[in-house]
C-alpha cells in the first residue's frame, strides 16, 4: 500500500550573478492525485487524524473500501463507493473539468461503465498532500536598478495570480459505456448537478441521483462541506490561491522569490522562513558590508506547532550563533574571517540548540509549573515534529550553506556550455532507509536490529533527524511520567536507548558561479516522490524559457533572455549519469513511476504560470502527462483497443456517416504489448453517441437502466509512440552519429579533434562552443609532404599529442591538458564500448584513450618530455584533491587504467604512492580548522584499488624503523590522517570560544558538533584501514605494526607527568583506539560464539604488543618475566592480534584521554582560584599604572589560559561523551570481562557455564602474568561511564560488570593492587546513584536481583573492607575511608533485602573470626570519625565566641590566626561529618543483625566506651559547646546523631555482657545522661513510646548492672599486680602467655589488639593469636585468689546476720 504523501518545494532562480533559495510545502490534503474524482467536502478533523508519519489515518480504510468495492463487486450483495470531495488540488486531467450536473438515482435508470483510470496497483486512493513553494531569481548587480526597494517578506501582502484559461472541453452529460451494454434512457439530469459515481468489477459507473441539490453535510464549528469536483478554473484558482512574489532590490544577487501554499488542513502543518539582515563592515572584518540571506522550509508532521516555531525562531538562532562566531574571528588577528569548518559548527549549534530548547528544556518547565495549561503550550512542539531545510547565503563571498534536518532536498541548477542545465544534488535525505543514516542508527544502538524497521525508525517516524518528536528521544520514564500528569503519545515499543531521531543537520557548501547562472530548489520530500532531480531542474529552465519567449524589452523578464536556450519539447536539462547509474545517484525513484509505471516523458510537462512554484507544483501533479495516464488505465481495465475521438467530438471512424457508436477493435486484434511493439499514444476526442451496444446490467437491483439519450462517447485510437523505457533504452545506448555522408575517416577525424581540441587549420582558434584550439603545425607541414589530406587519425595522434602538450603558449602544465582529454576519451570510449571490438569506431576510441593514459603517465614521470619544469611536488597530489568528476580530477576510469600498467611501468606506482606521501607531509601541516576533507576522500578512493595498497605499505615513509612518539603522527604516512581531530590546537577554540561566558546549553550543542564531524572523520579512517586489511597479508600485517607502534611507543602518556611533546597527542590515539574497536565488532557477537578465538597464549608468540614493562594482575618482574620466556607453541589468528592491540590502544588512547580530562579538570579549578587570589592584590596597585598595567597583562595572560583551558576540556568532553564512541568502547570491554571471567574459571568454560565462587586458592599462572591494565581498562572504561552517562549501559552489560566486581572483590587475592579493586567497588557504588527516574541507579535493581549478587557481594564488600585498612600508600589512612564510604552506600542500598540479612546472619555464625575483624574496624572508624567531628564542632564553637566577643580587642594578626583555625575547624567538620553520618548509620543497621558479634568479649567494652563518651559529650554538660552557627552546612543533625546511638544501645539492651560493660565504664558513664537523653528524645518526638519504654528500661539495667559491679569490685579489695592485665589493668579472667615477649596478658585483650596490629605489643613481634600459650597456673591463682575473697565476703555476710537487732 502506497504511504501518504507530503509535497513540498522551495525553488531560487540565479540569473548571472546569483543563487536562488524559497520554500514550498505540500500540506496532507485528501485528494486523487491523478483523476479527476478527488474525496473532499469532509474536513481534515473527520478524515486525516495523522499525517504520514502516523500509524493510522482515514486513507487506509477508505483505500481498502475503495479496492474491494471495485474488485469483489461480482459478489451478491452489492457495494458501492460514493467519493467526496474537499478543495481538491487541480490536475490537468480532461475529466477533471466535466461541467457541473446532478443526475438522478432511480429503478429505471442503469449505470453507465466508466473505465477507471485508478486502478493503480500499491497507489492509495487518498493521498495526504499540500502544497507550498517559493522561488529567488538571481540578477547581475549591473542589471539592477539601485532605485528599487527592498521587500521584506514578513511585511508584503499576497500576491494573488489570476486563474488561466481552461484548455479542456467539458462533458455535456454522462459517459457511455463501452459496446455490449444494454441502451437504456437516461433521464435529463437536474440543474445544477453532477454526476456521482459507484463502482463494480473494476469499472466505474456514473448515474443519476434521485435527488435535485448536491450532497452536503455540516462540520466542525459551522463548517459547511459540499459534494462536488472541481472546475480546471476553480483547480487553477486554489493552486494559485496563495502564491507570492516577493522582489528584493538589494543590488546584492537576489532579485526575487516566489511561493505558493495550499492548505488541505488547519492550521496547515508545514510552514516557512525568509529573512535577510544586513551585516555591518566591522562585522565582516573590513570585506564591505554584507547581506546574510535565510530561506527555509519546515515539513511538519503530528501537528503544527514544532514547524511553527521553527518558522519564528530557527533563524534567529542560527544567526545568532554565526554572529558569535565572527565575533570569535575578529578576535583573533591570525583570522581575517572564521574558518568554513567553523561556520559549519555554528549553524549546526543553532540546529541543536532549538532542539534542545524544544525538547528538553521545555519538559523540564513543564514539571516545574506543573499545569496541564502551561504544559499544552510548553510541550505541543516537543511533541509534534518538523523537518528543516534551511539555505544560508552569504552576499559577499557568494557561499551557499544548506543544512538538512529530515528528507527534504536541495538541488542546483547550473547551465553548461551546451546551454543545457545540470542537476546537482546538494543534499542528501535522511531517512531511515537511507543506506547512511541506517548506518548510523545502527551504531548508534548497536543491541537494537530493528533500529530501523521498513526504511522507518523503529517502524514508525520515516526521517532520522528532525526537530520535536520527543517520542523518539525522551527516556521512557520521562514519557510516562509527562504522560501520567499531563498528556502524551505512548511510547514507541522497541524505545531502548534515546535518543533516536537527532535535528543535527549536515551542512554542504557550494560557491556559486554567476556566469553559469545557478539557480537552487528547495523542496520537501513530496517533490522528490513526484520529479527527478533533472526533471526539476529543466522544469525550471522550460519555464525561463517561456518568460523569455513572451517578454519585451521592459518586460521584468527580460533578463531570462540571458539564461534561455532554444525552445524544444524536451526538457532543458543534462541527464545526470548519476541518474542512470545502479544507486540513481541518491534520487529514490519518483512515486510515479515506482507505482503507477509513469515514466519519464518531457512531453507531459507545461508551463502555464508565471509563478516558478506554482509551476512545479502543477507539473508535480501531473502536467499534461494525466491524459496519457487515463487513456492507457481505460485501455487496460477495458480489455478492448481504444478507439480516436477526432477534435470535432466525433468518432474518427463514423465520422462521414455520422454514427454515434463507440467502436473498438475486434476481439481478435493483437494488442501493442501482445506484438511486442511500443505502446502507442491515445489521442481523445469527445462526441455525442447512441446508444451503446446492449449488455446485461451488472446492478439490476439498483433500479438503473442504460440511457436513451444522446450522450459525449469516448473513442480512442492508438498513436505510433515511442514506449519510455524504449526511448530510455535508444538514447543511452545510441551509437555516436556520423553526420550525412560521412565517412569514418572523416568521422575519426572530427572526434579527435574534439577529444583532445587540436586543429590543423590555422586560422582555427576556437571550437563551436568557445574552447580554445591547439593548432598542429608541425603535423599538418608533415600532412602536406607526404600530400596526405589535412586529417588526424590514431597513427598521427602520438606526434600530435606530442606537439599539443609542448606547446608552451597554450598552458603551463601539460597534465591538467590531458587529464581533461582523458576525461572526454573515456565518455567516447563508455559510449562506443557496448559495441565491442568489431566496431572500427571503438577501436579508434580505444587506441585514442591509451594514448591519452600514455601521455598522461608521462606528464607525471618525463616532465622534461614536454619541456615542462615540473613543481616541487607530485603533480599528481592537486589532482587527487580535485572533483574527480571535474576535468582536472583523478577518476576511478584513470586509476583502473594506471592500476592495469603497473606490471609493465613500474614508476606508475611510485608516482601514486609519491603522491600520497605528498598527500601525508601537506595534511600534517593542517588541522580539522583547514580544509583536509580533499585528502581524506583521495586517500579513501586510492586504498579502493589493491596494487596501489601494496604500494602505499610498501613506502618507507609508511612505518619508518625507529621513531619517537612526539613524531608519529607527522613522520608517518598515516598520522597526519590519524591526527585530524577536535582536539587539535586553536579547533578546540573555534568550538568553544569564549567558553566561561557560554550556557550550558551552548557546550552541550558545541559538543554536539563536534562529535558529528569527528563521527564522520572516524568513518572516513575506517574505511582505509579497512581497505588495506582486506587487501591482503602484506598490507594487514603492515597495518596492524602501524597500530601496535603507535601502542608501544606511548607508554609515557599514562606517566603521572606527562610531557605532550614527548608523547602522541589525544586526537590520534583516540582516532586509533576508534579504529581498532571498530575492527572487533565482526567477532563481538552477543553469544560470545568466537571468544574461544581469543588466545591468551598470543602474548607468549612474541606478540606485536610490549608488555614487558608492565605492572602484572598478580605476580612480580621476575615471575613474569620466567613465564614469558618460554614461548607457547601454535600460531597467532587475527582475532587475537586486533583484540590485544585494542586493549593496548584503549590503555594508551581514550583511558589516558580520560585521565587527562580528570587532571586538567583539577588544573583548572586550581588555577581559577589562584587567580581569585591574585585579584585581591589590585588595590596595591591602583596608584602605579605602570605596575597596574604589567598586573593587568599578567592576570589576562592567566585568564587566557584558563579559557584555552576550558576549551580544550569541553572539547575532549565532546569527544569522550560520544554515545557512540562509548557504545563501542563497552561492547569492546564487555567481551574484555567475559574473557577475563572465563580465564579465571577453574573449568575455562564461562560463559557457557556459571560461574563458582569463590575462586581456586591456587591462581593459574596465566592470569598472575596478565597486564594490569586489562582489568584496569575495564574498571576506568566503566567508572567514566557511571558517573557521566550511564543510560546508556545495558542490561546484559551490567549483569556482566556486577560479576567481575564481586569475582574479584570476592577472591580479592587474585589482583594484587588495593586501588584497582577499589575502583571495582566504585563501580558499583557509582552503579547506584539514583538517575532520572531510578531511584537506585543503573545496577541497583541489578544488585537486589542477581542470584550471585545475592549469595556474595555482602561477604565481599566487608572482606574488602577489612582489606583496605593498609593500602601500602601514603594515603592510606584517607583513602581508607573515601572506600568504605562508598561500601556503606551500597549496603544500605541492598540493605532491604531479606536475602541479604538472612546470608549475613548465617555467615556470621560460621565464620566468627571474619566478622570479629569486620566488627573491630567498623568500631575503630566510628570512634574516630565520631570523636574528629565532634571535636571540630567544639573548636568551631569556641573559636566563634571569641571572634564574636573580642575581636575589636584583638590584636590582627591574633585575629587572623584565629580566623585561619575557625576555616581549618569547619573544613575539618564538613570532611568528617558526612562520613560520621554514614558510619553511625551502619553501626545501627549492623548492630541490629549481627549483636552477637559486637558483644564478644574482645569487642564489647570498647563499643560501651565508646557508646558512652559519645553520649555524654552529646547531652552532658558540655554539650553547649557543640552548638554553631547553621550547622546544616556541615551536615551536623545533633538529633538525628543522638536517635541512632540510642538505637545501637537499644539493639544491644539484651546483651547481658554489654549492659555490664556499660556499667564498668568509670570515665563516661552517667545515669544523668541516660535520663537527660529521655528529655532530649521527648522533646522532639525523636523516639515512639515502645522505644522510649525500653530505654527507660535499660537504664535501670545500668543502674542495678554498676550496684553489682561494684559490689564486686570492693568484694576483692585490693588485687595484686600480677593478676592485673598489663594493658588494660583489670582482672584477667583467661590469662594467656604471649610466645616471644613471655608476657602474661588476657585473651579478650591480645585477641582485641591483634585485629588492629598483627604484632606483639611489648616487643613488636609478629603475633597470631593461634601462637598464644594458656596460662593455666596464673589462671588458678587468680580463681584461687576469687575463690577466697567470695569465701570472706560470706562469711562477713553471715557474721553481720547473727548481729542482734
Amino acid at each position: 500500500m502506497a504511504q501518504d504523501r507530503k509535497l513540498c518545494t522551495t525553488v531560487t532562480l540565479r540569473v548571472s550573478e546569483s543563487l536562488c533559495v524559497g520554500g514550498t510545502k505540500y500540506e496532507p490534503m485528501v485528494k486523487f492525485l491523478y483523476d479527476e474524482y478527488l474525496v473532499s467536502g469532509i474536513t481534515r478533523t473527520q478524515l486525516c487524524q495523522t499525517s504520514r508519519y502516523g500509524s493510522a489515518s482515514w486513507a487506509v480504510p477508505m483505500r481498502r473500501a475503495a479496492v474491494q468495492a471495485f474488485r469483489t463487486a461480482r459478489r451478491n450483495s452489492f457495494r458501492k463507493l460514493l467519493i467526496t470531495r474537499v478543495s481538491p488540488l487541480s490536475t490537468t486531467h480532461p475529466f477533471l473539468n466535466a461541467g457541473p450536473y446532478l443526475a438522478t438515482l432511480r429503478k429505471d435508470v442503469p449505470i453507465q461503465v466508466v473505465q477507471s483510470s485508478m486502478y493503480f496497483r500499491n497507489f492509495s486512493l487518498a493521498a495526504f498532500v499540500s502544497v507550498v513553494a517559493s522561488g529567488v531569481w538571481y540578477y547581475q548587480r549591473d542589471h539592477l536598478q539601485e532605485s528599487r526597494a527592498f521587500v521584506n517578506s514578513t511585511s508584503v501582502g499576497i500576491t494573488r495570480s489570476e486563474p488561466q484559461g481552461s484548455q479542456y472541453s467539458t462533458l455535456a452529460g454522462p459517459l457511455n459505456t463501452p459496446e455490449k451494454k444494454e441502451s437504456t434512457h437516461v433521464e435529463p439530469l437536474a440543474e445544477g448537478a453532477k454526476p456521482p459515481m459507484a463502482v463494480d468489477d473494476e469499472n466505474f459507473y456514473l448515474a443519476n441521483l434521485a435527488q435535485d441539490a448536491p450532497l452536503t453535510k455540516h462540520g466542525d464549528q459551522d463548517e459547511f462541506n459540499r459534494m462536488e469536483k472541481l472546475t480546471p478554473e476553480q483547480a487553477t484558482q486554489k493552486l494559485r490561491r496563495m502564491e507570492q512574489s516577493y522582489t528584493v532590490g538589494r543590488g546584492r544577487g537576489v532579485v526575487r522569490y516566489d511561493l505558493v501554499q495550499i492548505p488541505s488542513n488547519n492550521p496547515i502543518e508545514d510552514d516557512h522562513a525568509e529573512k535577510i539582515i544586513e551585516i555591518p563592515q566591522t562585522v565582516t572584518n573590513g570585506a564591505g558590508s554584507s547581506d546574510w540571506m535565510f530561506w527555509g522550509v519546515f515539513d511538519g508532521h503530528s501537528g503544527w506547532t514544532t514547524s511553527a516555531r521553527l518558522r519564528q525562531v530557527l533563524i534567529s538562532y542560527v544567526a545568532r550563533e554565526l554572529h558569535n562566531t565572527y565575533k570569535t574571528a575578529l578576535a583573533d588577528p591570525s583570522l581575517a574571517l572564521p574558518t568554513p569548518q567553523s561556520i559549519d559548527a555554528a549553524i549546526k549549534r543553532g540546529f541543536l540548540r532549538l532542539d534542545n530548547d524544544i525538547v528538553h528544556t521545555s519538559v523540564q518547565k513543564a514539571i516545574s509549573n506543573k499545569t496541564k495549561l502551561a504544559a499544552t503550550e510548553l510541550l505541543a512542539p516537543a511533541l509534534s515534529g518538523s523537518c528543516a531545510l534551511l539555505s544560508f547565503y552569504d552576499s559577499s563571498s557568494k557561499l551557499l550553506r544548506v543544512a538538512c534536518t529530515g528528507d527534504s532536498r536541495a538541488v542546483l541548477g547550473r547551465k553548461g556550455p551546451t546551454g543545457k542545465w545540470t542537476a546537482i544534488p546538494l543534499s542528501e535525505d535522511q531517512t531511515g532507509g537511507t543506506p547512511s543514516e541506517a548506518a548510523r542508527l545502527r551504531a548508534e544502538h548497536p543491541n537494537e536490529p530493528d533500529v530501523t524497521l521498513h526504511g522507518r525508525i523503529m517502524g514508525g517516524l520515516e526521517p532520522s533527524r528532525a526537530f520535536g518528536d520527543a517520542t523518539y528521544k525522551w527516556a521512557r520514564d520521562l514519557q510516562e511520567q509527562v504522560r501520567g500528569r499531563f498528556f502524551s503519545r505512548s511510547p514507541p515499543s522497541r524505545l531502548k536507548t534515546p535518543p533516536y531521531v537527532t535535528a543535527e543537520p549536515v551542512v554542504t557548501t557550494t560557491k556559486v558561479e554567476p556566469e553559469k547562472g545557478d539557480f537552487v530548489v528547495l523542496a520537501t520530500d513530496g517533490l522528490w516522490e513526484m520529479l527527478t532531480n533533472e526533471e526539476v531542474v529543466g522544469l525550471v529552465g522550460r519555464w525561463i524559457e517561456k518568460q523569455e519567449s513572451t517578454s519585451s524589452v521592459s518586460s521584468p523578464w527580460a533578463w531570462a533572455k540571458s539564461l534561455a536556450g532554444n525552445a524544444d519539447k524536451s526538457l532543458p536539462v543534462e541527464k545526470s549519469p548519476l541518474w542512470s547509474s545502479k544507486d540513481g545517484g541518491g534520487q529514490r525513484t519518483p512515486l510515479r513511476q515506482q507505482q503507477w509505471s509513469v515514466k519519464e516523458s518531457d512531453e507531459r510537462f507545461v508551463v502555464e504560470d508565471k509563478n516558478v512554484a506554482t509551476h512545479l507544483v502543477r507539473n508535480a501533479l501531473g502536467g499534461r502527462d494525466r491524459d496519457l495516464i487515463r487513456t492507457k488505465r481505460l485501455a487496460k481495465l477495458g480489455n478492448q483497443a481504444p478507439t480516436q475521438i477526432n477534435a470535432t467530438g466525433e468518432s474518427a471512424s463514423n465520422h462521414a456517416t455520422g454514427s454515434q457508436t463507440v467502436r473498438s477493435d475486434p476481439p481478435n486484434a493483437t494488442s501493442p504489448q501482445a506484438t511486442g511493439h511500443p505502446q502507442e499514444t491515445p489521442k481523445i476526442n469527445i462526441a455525442s453517441s447512441p446508444t451503446p451496444s446492449s449488455k446485461e446490467n451488472p446492478f439490476p437491483q439498483l433500479g438503473m437502466k442504460q440511457p436513451n439519450d444522446e450522450v459525449p462517447t469516448i473513442s480512442i485510437t492508438p498513436q505510433r509512440r515511442v514506449a519510455p523505457q524504449e526511448r530510455e533504452r535508444s538514447s543511452s545506448n545510441a551509437r555516436p552519429s556520423s553526420r550525412a555522408g560521412e565517412t569514418l575517416e572523416q568521422w575519426e577525424d572530427r572526434t579527435l579533434r574534439n577529444i583532445f581540441r587540436v586543429t590543423l587549420g590555422p586560422g582555427e582558434k576556437h571550437d563551436s562552443h568557445g574552447h580554445p584550439l591547439h593548432y598542429l603545425e608541425g603535423t599538418r607541414a608533415e600532412l602536406e609532404e607526404s600530400g596526405q589530406q589535412l586529417r588526424l587519425s590514431t597513427t598521427l595522434l602520438d606526434q600530435a599529442l606530442l606537439e599539443a602538450t609542448s606547446d608552451p603558449g597554450k598552458h603551463s602544465n601539460p597534465l591538467q591538458y590531458l587529464l581533461a582529454c582523458w576525461k572526454r576519451v573515456s565518455r567516447q570510449f563508455r559510449a562506443l564500448k557496448k559495441y565491442g571490438d568489431e566496431d572500427p569506431k571503438f577501436k579508434i576510441a580505444k587506441e585514442a584513450r591509451r594514448l591519452c593514459m600514455s601521455y598522461c603517465i608521462f606528464a607525471v614521470t618525463m616532465p622534461d618530455m614536454f619541456d615542462w619544469e615540473p613543481p616541487e611536488r607530485n603533480p599528481l597530489t592537486p589532482h587527487l584533491l580535485t572533483d574527480p568528476e571535474g576535468d582536472l580530477g583523478i577518476d576511478h576510469d584513470f586509476l583502473t587504467e594506471a592500476v592495469l600498467r603497473f606490471a609493465e611501468d613500474d614508476t606508475i606506482q611510485s608516482a601514486l604512492v609519491g603522491a600520497v606521501e605528498d598527500l601525508s607531509r601537506q595534511l600534517a601541516k593542517m588541522s580539522m580548522n583547514d580544509d583536509y576533507k580533499p585528502y581524506i576522500t583521495a586517500l579513501r578512493s586510492l586504498v579502493q584499488y589493491p596494487p596501489i595498497v601494496h604500494g602505499i605499505v610498501a613506502s618507507p615513509l609508511f612505518l619508518p624503523s625507529s621513531i619517537p612518539a612526539g613524531t608519529l603522527e607527522a613522520a608517518t604516512l598515516l598520522g597526519p590522517f590519524f591526527a585530524i581531530s577536535p582536539l587539535q590546537g586553536d579547533v578546540t577554540t573555534n568550538y568553544f570560544s569564549a567558553p566561561s561566558t557560554r550556557d550550558k546549553g551552548y557546550i552541550i550543542n558545541s559538543q554536539r558538533a563536534l562529535r558529528m564531524t569527528l563521527q564522520s572523520h572516524q568513518n572516513d579512517l575506517m574505511d582505509i584501514v579497512n581497505k588495506v586489511i582486506k587487501t591482503g597479508k602484506e598490507p594487514r600485517e603492515k597495518m596492524l605494526n602501524w597500530f601496535a607502534r603507535c601502542c608501544n611507543i606511548n607508554h609515557k602518556r599514562r606517566a603521572l607527568q606527562v610531557d605532550k611533546k614527548l608523547v602522541s597527542s589525544d586526537g590520534f590515539m583516540i582516532n586509533v583506539t576508534v579504529c581498532l574497536d571498530r575492527l572487533c565488532e565482526p567477532f563481538m557477537d552477543a553469544s560470545f560464539s568466537k571468544i574461544d578465538r581469543i588466545d591468551v597464549n598470543y602474548l607468549r608468540r612474541n606478540p606485536r604488543v610490549d608488555i614487558r614493562e608492565e605492572t602484572k594482575l598478580n605476580a612480580d618482574q621476575n615471575a613474569s618475566d620466567t613465564f614469558y620466556s618460554k614461548p607457547a607453541e601454535g600460531t597467532n589468528n587475527f582475532i587475537s592480534e586486533v583484540f590485544f592491540l585494542t586493549l593496548a590502544a584503549h590503555h594508551y588512547g581514550i583511558e589516558a584521554a580520560t585521565s587527562t580530562m580528570s587532571q586538567l579538570d583539577k588544573d583548572l579549578k586550581r588555577m581559577k582560584k589562584h587567580l581569585e587570589e591574585v585579584e585581591l592584590d589590585r588595590h596595591k596597585f591602583v596608584n602605579d599604572p605602570n605596575q597596574l598595567q604589567h598586573f593587568e597583562r599578567a592576570i589576562q595572560k592567566w585568564k587566557d589560559q584558563i579559557e584555552k583551558g576550558m576549551s580544550y576540556k569541553y572539547s575532549v568532553e565532546g569527544v569522550l561523551l560520544d554515545d557512540l564512541t562509548q557504545a563501542r568502547s563497552m561492547q569492546f570491554m564487555r567481551y574484555v570481562i567475559v574473557w577475563l571471567l572465563r580465564l579465571g574459571s577453574p573449568r575455562h568454560d564461562f560463559p557457557d557455564k556459571p560461574l563458582d565462587l569463590p575462586l581456586p586458592e591456587e591462581q593459574p599462572e596465566v592470569f598472575k602474568c596478565l597486564p594490569e591494565y586489562f582489568l584496569e581498562d575495564v574498571v576506568s572504561n566503566f567508572k567514566f561511564i557511571m558517573r557521566n552517562m550511564p543510560q546508556i549501559i545495558t542490561p546484559t552489560q551490567s549483569e556482566e560488570l556486577v560479576m567481575l566486581c564481586i569475582t574479584f572483590l570476592r577472591s580479592s587475592e587474585y589482583i594484587k593492587n588495593p586501588y584497582l579493586k577499589s575502583g571495582l567497588v566504585t563501580i558499583m557504588f557509582q552503579g547506584i546513584w539514583p538517575t532520572y527516574n531510578r531511584s537506585k541507579g543503573v545496577l541497583g535493581d541489578l544488585l537486589l536481583a542477581l542470584p550471585l549478587a545475592n549469595e556474595h557481594l555482602l561477604h565481599s564488600l566487608i572482606k574488602f573492607y577489612i582489606e583496605v585498612e593498609t593500602t601500602g600508600a601514603h594515603t592510606q589512612f584517607y583513602d581508607k575511608f573515601n572506600i568504605r564510604y562508598e561500601i556503606f552506600q551500597i549496603i544500605k542500598c541492598i540493605w532491604s533485602s531479606p536475602i541479604y540479612r538472612e546470608h549475613l546472619s548465617e555467615e556470621a555464625a560460621k565464620n566468627v573470626e571474619f566478622f570479629v575483624r569486620f566488627v573491630n574496624l567498623l568500631l575503630n572508624d566510628v570512634t574516630f570519625v565520631l570523636d574528629e567531628s565532634l571535636t571540630a564542632f567544639v573548636q568551631i564553637h569556641n573559636l566563634s565566641q571569641e571572634l564574636k566577643h573580642f575581636s575589636l580587642t584583638m590584636e590582627q594578626n591574633l585575629r587572623t590566626e584565629k580566623e585561619e583555625a575557625l576555616a581549618a575547624a569547619q573544613g575539618k567538620a564538613k570532611s568528617y561529618m558526612q562520613l560520621t553520618n554514614e558510619t553511625v548509620a551502619m553501626l545501627k543497621l549492623f548492630t541490629e543483625a549481627l549483636a552477637s558479634s559486637f558483644t564478644m568479649p574482645e569487642i564489647v567494652q570498647r563499643l560501651a566506651d565508646m557508646l558512652d563518651y559519645n553520649l555524654d559529650v552529646m547531652v552532658g554538660p558540655k554539650s553547649r559547646d557543640l552548638v554553631v552557627d547553621n550547622p546544616q552546612e556541615y551536615g551536623f543533625q545533633p538529633r538525628t546523631l543522638l536517635s541512632e546511638i540510642v538505637d545501637v544501645y537499644l539493639n544491644l539492651k539484651d546483651k547481658e555482657n554489654f549492659v555490664f560493660a556499660v556499667a564498668r565504664d568509670g570515665r563516661s558513664y552517667k545515669p544523668f545522661n541516660f535520663e537527660q537523653a529521655t528529655t532530649i528524645l521527648k522533646k522532639w518526638g525523636l523516639k515512639s513510646g515502645q522505644d522510649l519504654s525500653a530505654w527507660a528500661s535499660l537504664g535501670e539495667k545500668f543502674k542495678k548492672a554498676k550496684e553489682v559491679d561494684e559490689q564486686a569490685e570492693e568484694d576483692l579489695g585490693e588485687i595484686p599486680d600480677e593478676f592485673l592485665d598489663p594493658l588494660m589493668y583489670t582482672l584477667m579472667t583467661d590469662p594467656v602467655i604471649l610466645p616471644t615477649s613471655k608476657t602474661s596478658i588476657d585473651r579478650s585483650t591480645i585477641r582485641s589488639h591483634l585485629l588492629s596490629d598483627p604484632n606483639d605489643p611489648f616487643n613488636r613481634a609478629p603475633l597470631k593469636i593461634e601462637e598464644v600459650i594458656p596460662d593455666t597456673e596464673l589462671l588458678a591463682k587468680i580463681n584461687a585468689f576469687k575463690a577466697e575473697k567470695n569465701g570472706r565476703r560470706i562469711r562477713d555476710s553471715n557474721v553481720m546476720d547473727e548481729t542482734p537487732g
